[in-house]
């Protein structure tokens, strides 16, 4: 079953970013094998973000993310996310998670929203 395309507005509450940064991942593959991976960042939000992971993880399932936000020195964002969907992605033979942020502390939270006005400012001084 080949689900349909929204192609409306964006309905997202808040600014997304590319992100080139890494998390590590761990939690329940689809497999059912507990796994931890190195997973890169497709773009980050204040709700959650979109990784490319070696490893599937099904839909509901509930994952611990750590990862670093540059210019936070010795600051790591550790959170528990749940995977909204995951796609295979044959292109880079890895997968595609969305993931949202379900436990994320008020203090990492501003640290995100932080990091992430800063740069969408940076990206429109930049057009």
């Amino acid at each position: 079953m080949v689900s349909e395309t929204y192609t409306g507005p964006d309905r997202r509450r808040t600014p997304r970013i590319r992100y080139e940064g890494h998390a590590q991942v761990a939690g329940k593959g689809s497999d059912g094998i507990i796994h931890s991976e190195l997973c890169s960042f497709v773009n980050l939000s204040e709700g959650g973000c979109c990784l490319k992971s070696p490893t599937g993880f099904p839909d509901g399932a509930e994952l611990s993310i750590t990862f670093k936000l540059p210019g936070l020195l010795n600051i790591f964002i550790r959170c528990t996310v749940k995977t909204a969907w995951c796609t295979l992605y044959p292109v880079e033979r890895c997968y595609l998670l969305g993931l949202s942020f379900l436990r994320l502390s008020s203090y990492d939270l501003t640290a995100v929203r932080s990091f992430i006005m800063t740069e969408v400012r940076n990206q429109k001084e930049i057009e």
